[in-house]
């Protein structure tokens, strides 16, 4: 059996979860600044650097994630305006302009799933005591703002550790939750072992697992036309590659839009763009604002989550961490 992994960080897709402690005065883009920088300026700035590596180092991931460069510009501008205006976060405009300058040489197999960070881009830590009221991990002095599943607002806590439990709150970026245990758990790198419950890294697949026993996290094959194993690590789908059953070679991957077939497609997996593969069609994640619904789907768009009313009920509106202003 084999497991493909579906990156999520903290309970949420990876993009969700990018920190910004970030980005560019002089990566070229839009509205660059010598000095005097404001919030609106360097969050241009963050997502441009961001948006433009994200392309040149995955095309394929970007569309995937976000569906164009246009759309995850305007939500990376958003999530820094509102890490950078988040009452006592740790966050500044020069930061942010800073972590830009280094994005484009952050390296690629790194920036993609958010590992090895820049120092000039680690997140920076708030001035929030545990228990105070939160939205974004960077208004606390822990780092972490426990936020409960579906809920706005959390409180500043201790990092929980591996292991934790995540059936009420989001894990840390670092780690993610294993439906199955409903515990925090860290991606496995090449050669670890694996299962539904220990879950690879993005980009790896869990090859030979059982319900006995475990399998490996193994790298899908990086290079157009080479042989692949379907029932294996087959093919990098970052790369831009998916393996063909009937050729047994690597080939380019399709992302399909809204109603389009997806799964396995013409002996090949085909992806979604910006949506989710849901009985065989391509449905569209739904827009950051938009009405959503956490028991029928589908999900939200990268980078946020299904907020519902504190009064309970399944349906909200979808939002990015640090929209509210919390009491």
């Amino acid at each position: 059996m084999r497991f493909a992994s579906a990156r999520k960080r903290g309970g949420l897709t990876l993009a969700v979860v990018l920190e910004l402690g970030c980005s560019p005065a002089n990566v070229g883009g839009p509205g660059t600044t010598s000095g005097g920088l404001t919030v609106q300026q360097s969050c241009q700035d963050s997502a441009y650097a961001r948006c433009m590596h994200l392309e040149d180092c995955s095309a394929s991931a970007l569309q995937s994630r976000y569906g164009n460069t246009t759309t995850c510009r305007a939500i990376f501008e958003q999530i820094c305006a509102n890490v950078l205006t988040a009452p006592s976060t740790g966050a500044s405009p020069q930061q942010t302009e800073l972590c830009a300058t280094d994005i484009p040489n952050w390296t690629c197999s790194d920036f993609l799933f958010n590992e090895n960070i820049p120092p000039s881009c680690q997140p920076a830590l708030g001035q929030l005591s545990n228990g105070s009221s939160c939205a974004d991990n960077q208004q606390c002095a822990s780092g972490y703002c426990a936020l409960p599943l579906n809920a706005a607002c959390g409180t500043c806590q201790p990092v929980p550790a591996i292991g934790a439990s995540c059936a009420q709150f989001v894990c840390p970026v670092s780690l993610t939750c294993v439906a199955g245990t409903q515990t925090c758990q860290a991606f496995l790198e090449v050669g670890a072992m694996c299962n539904a419950d220990l879950p690879c890294n993005d980009g790896l697949t869990c090859v030979g697992a059982t319900s006995t026993a475990l399998g490996v996290c193994e790298q899908g094959v990086q290079t157009s036309n080479a042989s692949c194993d379907f029932t294996g690590a087959g093919c990098d789908f970052y790369a831009g590659f998916a393996c063909n059953a009937l050729s047994s070679t690597c080939q380019t991957a399709v992302l399909a839009g809204p109603g389009q077939a997806c799964g396995t497609v013409a002996y090949q997996a085909t992806y979604c763009s910006n949506g989710s593969c849901i009985r065989g069609a391509c449905e569209e994640n739904i827009p950051v604002g938009g009405a959503c619904n956490v028991d029928s789907g589908p999900p939200c768009a990268t980078s946020s989550r299904c907020i519902v009313p504190a009064d309970g009920g399944a349906t909200g509106s979808c939002q990015l961490n640090g929209a509210t202003v919390c009491p």
